[in-house]
């Protein structure tokens, strides 16, 4: 998360960023890193995603979502640990304003059936996504 972020708030200094993570010395290291550039349109949560969008995200108030590494669990036994689940994804597609991308073709294949099941549909062959 932390360069990427870093790069997006950089790149876009009209635009507010949020960052989730739960490694706790890499929101230490990309607060640090802000603070020395004078970044000033970057937040960031030491928190689980799930928790922070569940109950400090307002319904229909984002504009993009970026997911970097979403579910590094391979293993079926942990599957449960992945972010990108059914209720999940239907929580998400509450909290944006109008769509959902990808840019990553496996991510697409992997949580395409619960975007569809959340009551999302694809626009164009762009890969958005946008609730009926």
């Amino acid at each position: 998360m932390g360069d990427s972020l870093l790069q997006m708030a950089q790149a876009e200094p009209e635009t507010q960023f949020v960052g989730i993570e739960v490694h706790r010395p890499g929101v230490g290291r990309l607060l640090s890193q802000a603070l020395g550039l004078g970044i000033g349109n970057l937040r960031v949560y030491a928190e689980d995603a799930v928790d922070v969008l569940s109950h400090c995200v307002a319904p229909a108030s984002l504009d993009a979502v970026h997911i970097f590494f979403p579910d590094p669990w391979h293993k079926k036994r942990h599957h449960k640990r992945r972010l990108i689940q059914p209720k999940f994804v239907g929580d998400l597609a509450h909290l944006m304003r109008e769509r959902v991308s990808s840019s990553c073709d496996r991510l697409d294949t992997l949580c395409g059936a619960y975007v569809r099941r959340a009551g999302c549909r694809a626009t164009a062959h762009q890969r958005r996504w946008r609730p009926p």
